[in-house]
């Protein structure tokens, strides 16, 4: 004997698809309806199916190297080794030994 279950309107979390490093950068999503058919007397014998109707997600292309133009490229490496710097400053000013008399 099998039984379904079915959850709708399901809302899709975001930063869980997004630690998967997709190529896209996931901004909301949801599904409409998930239904599981259960075979409960044949569970471990028999197949859970997995039915997944009406998936809707918004998302947009991860900026990276690959994708921009040289000069938009040697922009983001600008804009990233002046943030090490910063950070590097951020340290040595928190963490210098000089600075715990």
């Amino acid at each position: 004997m099998a039984s379904d279950v079915v959850l709708k309107d399901l809302k899709l979390k975001a930063e869980a698809l997004n630690s998967l490093k997709l190529p896209v950068t996931v901004k909301a999503g949801f599904v409409g309806t998930i239904t599981l058919k259960v075979p409960w007397k044949g569970l471990g014998k028999e197949p859970v199916i997995v039915l997944i109707d009406r998936v809707f997600i918004l998302a947009h292309p991860v900026v990276d190297g690959r994708s921009l133009k040289e000069e938009d490229r040697e922009k983001l490496f600008e804009a990233k080794l002046q943030q090490i710097e910063v950070n590097t400053r951020l340290m040595q000013f928190f963490f210098c030994p000089e600075r715990k008399k």
